[in-house]
């Protein structure tokens, strides 16, 4: 089975070997194996996990919301957004993260803001976990 992860600036991988994918689905953690039934999900932002052919260890990277589509021999993942732990700012997440929260707990935010504040808290939050 092969994994593509895509973001609209550039792909991360493209059809990279895996043996087992882990995606944050909006109806919670999903589990990819080879011959995995064909599938098309809404990701939810968060930590996805992979292991390539050659190794045992888990490789994550952080994902922002988008789509999974799952056929006989690719997992592709279409992403707001991915970021690798080497490229992340862990100091500047927390502070973003920090600020999110605060604005979370007023109770005269708009529904709409509040849904759009959720989700960069989901996001920042996989991003923390890398």
């Amino acid at each position: 089975m092969k994994l593509s992860i895509y973001t609209p600036e550039n792909p991360l991988l493209v059809q990279k070997p895996v043996q087992e994918v882990l995606v944050p689905s909006v109806k919670g953690e999903l589990g990819i194996l080879p011959g995995h039934a064909s599938l098309i999900s809404l990701l939810q932002a968060g930590v996805l996990k992979y292991k390539t052919k050659d190794s045992s260890s888990w490789k994550k990277v952080a994902i922002g919301w988008g789509y999974l589509e799952i056929s006989k021999e690719e997992v592709k993942v279409l992403a707001e957004s991915v970021q690798t732990k080497e490229a992340l700012d862990l100091v500047q997440i927390t502070k973003d993260l920090k600020a999110i929260e605060e604005k979370l707990e007023r109770l005269d935010i708009e529904p709409s803001e509040r849904e759009e504040l959720e989700k960069e808290r989901l996001r920042l939050q996989g991003e923390k976990d890398l």
